[in-house]
């Protein structure tokens, strides 16, 4: 409520994200409704992979980002307090919320804005265009980029300055 004057909020893990951006084009892209950061990795229960029906690599919630209007947000977190498992950890919540398709969470599955780095996964599609990262993948130039579970930022370091495509 304290930033109800704002037309976006995004949370954000404090310490392994980083942003790449203006915040004109952060707000064209950045929906009213609440978005969530996906990524490619099912973590911490990998065994419910078979209910997620989407074809993007970008498939599973990733519980480091997220945003939208702060009303949506203040609705967003009344609902969530209404529901149950809210003593279980809030990613592994959000992705039984997820594979039940319920529409509260909306992921971020093209990768427009946020990023999940795999320690594991990336496959070449994370490389700079003009200067830019961009996922090649899903044709999207995010700007928040998450490096989830400890993953190293040297890869990405490379990217920035020599260019080398993230694997």
């Amino acid at each position: 409520e304290k930033f109800s004057d704002y037309q976006r909020v995004v949370i954000s893990d404090a310490f392994d994200v980083l942003f790449f951006g203006s915040t004109e084009e952060l707000l064209d892209k950045l929906p009213q409704a609440v978005l969530i950061s996906a990524e490619r990795n099912l973590y911490p229960e990998p065994q419910l992979a078979a209910q997620f029906t989407s074809a993007s690599p970008w498939r599973f919630v990733n519980a480091g980002l997220m945003s939208g209007s702060p009303d949506a947000l203040i609705g967003w977190c009344n609902e969530v307090s209404r529901m149950s498992e809210l003593h279980i950890l809030d990613q592994a919540w959000l992705n039984r919320r997820a594979a039940e398709q319920n529409p509260m969470v909306m992921l971020d599955e093209e990768t427009r804005v946020f990023y999940t780095v795999s320690s594991t996964l990336e496959d070449g599609a994370l490389r700079l265009n003009n200067g830019v990262p961009f996922n090649a993948n899903m044709v999207t130039y995010p700007n928040f980029f998450h490096f989830s579970g400890r993953c190293s930022v040297e890869k990405f370091k490379d990217l920035l300055v020599n260019g080398t495509p993230l694997e």
